[in-house]
């Protein structure tokens, strides 16, 4: 039954969390910090601890897979000669700007 509620709880925050538009910080970023208070709450620091390394590690990882994807996807874009294309450039600076206000692309 505690963990019932303790689910519901912070299924609670993150949906407040994600609606909040006063901070600059990213969704993905809200839900990682809930999830990792919720990990702590339920199974205690350690187990905290050691989610937050796995998190960082993935994030890692997905950065690198990110920026592997969009340089297969410029060289797409170069191969089918679509740099000129005013559409297509502001896709490409649309995912690329998203992307980084999640934190998920390396800087260049």
């Amino acid at each position: 039954m505690v963990l019932i509620y303790l689910c519901f709880k912070y299924l609670i925050i993150i949906k407040w969390l994600i609606n909040m538009t006063d901070e600059k910080e990213p969704i993905l970023d809200k839900i990682s910090n809930a999830v990792l208070d919720f990990v702590g709450n339920l199974l205690g620091e350690k187990a905290k601890e050691s989610v937050k390394e796995a998190q960082s590690k993935i994030k890692d990882m997905s950065a690198d897979v990110l920026s592997k994807a969009m340089e297969m996807a410029d060289s797409v874009i170069e191969t089918l000669k679509l740099q000129e294309n005013e559409q297509v450039q502001e896709a490409k600076n649309k995912i690329k700007d998203f992307l980084n206000e999640q934190g998920l692309l390396k800087e260049e």
